[in-house]
């Protein structure tokens, strides 16, 4: 399933690849095989978004960040996510980058400060779920870049001792709204 996603034609429309996806997230095999197949999706010139619209790829290739923190992350794509991770403004992307982030150990103190600017005014903190393609979704499924950030920083342990500074002052200054 993982290398007919990959290999996708343009021709199939986004909604069946995300379902694709979501149904190899929830079957949770964590063979590093699959996960390696996979993580081609976080290519940008990954064969899948050829001719795609743009919004499209940027939603595909960040349900793919979410899938493999489900299954599997490798390795070979920390520099996929210490991209997204600084550069991306949208909060989907940057959401789903950050749980990817979370299930990777060994490189928390590249992680923390890149986690910590979901909480700049860089990043948008919309609402979504990394739980499904779709983006209607039930309110259980809620998440935010923030969130994300949150956890990601919560699995780091002592590793991220580094953000509770930021964070407090972040609280103190009322900048984390409703």
């Amino acid at each position: 399933l993982a290398q007919e996603i990959v290999t996708a034609s343009s021709q199939i429309p986004h909604e069946v690849i995300g379902k694709k996806l979501e149904i190899l997230g929830s079957s949770l095999v964590t063979d590093p095989r699959i996960s390696a197949v996979l993580a081609n999706i976080l290519q940008e010139d990954c064969y899948l978004y050829s001719n795609r619209d743009k919004n499209e790829v940027l939603r595909l290739r960040a349900f793919g960040f979410a899938v493999l923190a489900k299954i599997g992350v490798p390795i070979t794509t920390v520099p996929q996510i210490v991209a997204e991770l600084s550069y991306a403004h949208k909060a989907y992307p940057y959401a789903s980058a950050a749980r990817a982030a979370g299930m990777v150990k060994g490189y928390e103190s590249i992680f923390v400060p890149l986690l910590l600017r979901a909480f700049t005014p860089q990043i948008m903190d919309d609402e979504m779920s990394l739980e499904r393609y779709d983006p209607d979704f039930p309110p259980p499924e809620r998440t935010t870049a923030r969130v994300e950030a949150l956890r990601a920083l919560g699995k780091f342990g002592d590793k991220a001792m580094a953000s509770v500074a930021v964070l407090t002052e972040v609280i103190n200054d009322n900048k984390i709204s409703e």
